[in-house]
């Protein structure tokens, strides 16, 4: 065979199996609360920061709201936008299609 020739070409030995699935599917949930959580709070900081120069603030975080109704415009604003982007995705991200048998 070509390999037995050439030692550089045989496949490299396997090492021991990873670990298990608990695990696996452990960081894989803990992975994905962490990146929602980063998104939820980028999303958060970039809404405060456009609607204080929307109303003419120099930086977008002096004009955080003081009410109860002005927190639940500035969390309804969030909704939608979040809603928007969610349904951005899932329309135009394309999808993989699987061949049917």
């Amino acid at each position: 065979m070509f390999s037995n020739k050439n030692p550089e070409f045989r496949r490299p030995t396997v090492g021991p199996r990873r670990s298990g699935s608990p695990y696996r599917l452990a960081e894989l949930f803990f992975a994905l609360v962490a990146k929602a959580t980063m998104a939820i709070g980028v999303l958060v900081v970039v809404i405060l920061a456009i609607l204080g120069l929307a109303t003419g603030s120099v930086d977008g975080f002096t004009d955080i709201p003081t009410t109860r109704k002005g927190w639940r415009n500035l969390l309804l604003v969030i909704l939608a936008l979040a809603i928007v982007v969610a349904l951005g995705v899932y329309f135009f991200v394309p999808k993989m299609h699987h061949p049917h048998p």
